[in-house]
């Protein structure tokens, strides 16, 4: 399975960036305004941290 790391911004910063990447950016349709922090990589099961993060955002979330 892969697995990368990304920063999505605030809504604020999210629609300023778009107004650019509207007019340079073809990939636009496709893809939220992000930040890698890390490129996707092949990993046999995510690290136990990483799991246990994501489970709790998605507890706060739902």
């Amino acid at each position: 399975m892969f697995y990368g790391i990304a920063v999505f911004p605030s809504t604020e910063i999210r629609e300023f960036a778009d107004l650019y990447r509207r007019r340079y950016d073809p990939h636009f349709p496709l893809l939220k305004p992000h930040l890698t922090l890390r490129e996707k990589e092949a990993w046999d099961k995510p690290p136990a941290s990483f799991r246990f993060r994501l489970a709790a955002d998605t507890l706060a979330l739902g």
